[in-house]
């Protein structure tokens, strides 16, 4: 089972949601198109591509870097 966790924009409007799957945790856009992987043994965040985009967890940072 994941949990879902939602971000909105200050009007209620949904901007994307992270998601918990196993160990590793998704961001996804309003759309639900995939936007990076935080894997919690690596301690990284990837984009979407497998990409290394910091050390530690930042999906909230790509959910707000990517809204539209």
């Amino acid at each position: 089972m994941s949990q879902r966790q939602e971000l909105r924009d200050r009007h209620g409007n949904i901007i994307g949601w992270t998601e918990q799957k196993g160990s590793r945790s998704e961001a996804r856009d309003k759309h639900g198109n995939i936007l990076g992987v935080y894997n919690p043994v690596e301690n990284k965040t990837r984009d979407k591509h497998g990409n290394i985009l910091t050390i530690g967890n930042s999906l909230s940072d790509l959910l707000l870097k990517f809204r539209h």
